[in-house]
């Protein structure tokens, strides 16, 4: 990105060719002037909002809404009890990954532990065109993993990737 001084758009920013250039009286402008643009903003609160998880360590790698509007989230969780309504319910290790799916009201629909005896996690989630859940994670669980394209685990860590119907 090249900066010079010069004419320029209100937002300091034009595009020329395959250039940037950023002029420092319009940046200066809209530096000052940003202050006075947020108050100028309503400020919205939340329309829900939710915890996510147990009585342990929890936390979200990655959330993704579907057509309907349907938000599905990955992430790992150390906490027993808190997964119900989805194809895996029972917590088995020091750390499993997880599947939640939520409402447009914030309400959840179900939820699945992923992996095994020890650590798990999603950490990328995705919905396809026909419903299906993919979700991609890390595992040092044995046997938990089948059906695909390689079902024995070897090393410390192995990358998983799962599909779950709707």
């Amino acid at each position: 990105m090249d900066i010079e001084c010069g004419h320029d758009m209100v937002t300091g920013i034009r595009t020329e060719g395959a250039r940037r250039r950023v002029g420092w009286i319009s940046l200066a402008f809209a530096l000052l002037s940003l202050p006075l643009m947020l108050a100028a903003q309503p400020v919205a609160g939340p329309v829900w909002s939710t915890y996510v998880g147990g009585a342990d360590d929890d936390w979200v790698s990655r959330g993704v809404f579907d057509s309907e509007g349907m938000l599905y989230v990955t992430g790992g969780t150390t906490s027993a009890g808190w997964i119900a309504g989805g194809a895996d319910t029972f917590y088995s290790g020091s750390g499993d990954g997880y599947v939640a799916k939520v409402d447009a009201d914030g309400k959840g629909k179900w939820a699945t532990y992923l992996g095994y005896t020890d650590g798990d996690s999603g950490t990328d989630i995705a919905v396809d065109a026909a419903g299906n859940v993919l979700v991609t994670g890390y595992t040092e669980s044995d046997e938990w993993v089948q059906g695909g394209m390689v079902t024995t685990h070897s090393g410390s860590f192995d990358g998983f990737l799962v599909k779950l119907a709707p």
